[in-house]
């Protein structure tokens, strides 16, 4: 066999899920041709999917750190090594790697996915602010991803945005008038939160 049959022949099985067999395939396609891209990638793939524990993720880093050498700027191995390291617990070799698929030269600046992943990360960490921002850019970039959506409902609604983000998105030209509805009601839920006594003492003057 050749390094494209054997890897061909790794393929159906790894759709199969003979993930065992398909990963002695991959290594012996590697053991042909060095550097035959598609099987070390593979062999990768089928390591990160082969069970959830440490050992077959550092074979996965493994295969996909010898690619990243190999092909220096991929942003597919970039987003499996992101991947991996997340899995791992890993969570600042996870966002290293993200943002290099959107700052590399030849990268995805603007990718959804990967801003909507780096805000998940950023929010692990605790921090709103990052969070919320990197959510914006990939709802803005992809408005159609309901996780994305969900995460900036909930974000609007604990900060008591959400007419105004509501009324802003779809282009009303009334912004203003729902922000005085808004500081309205904001004013009315203050009051309602307040001891009794200290209404009376308002009313009393």
């Amino acid at each position: 066999y050749n390094c494209e049959a054997l890897v061909n022949k790794g393929n159906c099985l790894f759709i199969a899920n003979n993930l065992s067999k398909a990963k002695e395939l991959y290594l012996e396609a590697i053991g042909v041709a060095a550097h035959c891209l598609e099987a070390i990638y593979n062999l990768g793939l089928v390591c990160k999917n082969a069970c959830n524990n440490k050992s077959a993720y550092d074979e996965a880093l493994v295969a996909f750190n010898k690619l990243h050498q190999i092909t220096k700027s991929n942003c597919d191995v970039l987003w499996q090594l992101g991947d991996i390291y997340e899995k791992m617990g890993d969570n600042g070799k996870a966002h290293e790697h993200f943002s290099l698929i959107l700052t590399q030269g030849r990268g995805r600046p603007n990718d959804p996915t990967v801003l909507a992943r780096i805000g998940q990360l950023y929010e692990l960490e605790g921090n709103e602010i990052e969070a919320y921002h990197n959510y914006k850019e990939s709802y803005r970039h992809w408005p159609l991803d309901l996780n994305v959506i969900t995460w900036l409902g909930v974000y609007y609604v604990k900060k008591d945005l959400y007419l105004v983000s509501i009324c802003k998105e779809m282009g009303k030209p009334t912004c203003e008038q729902y922000e005085n509805i808004l500081h309205r009601l904001q004013q009315q839920q203050q009051q309602q939160q307040q001891p009794t006594g200290d209404k009376q003492k308002q009313e009393g003057g």
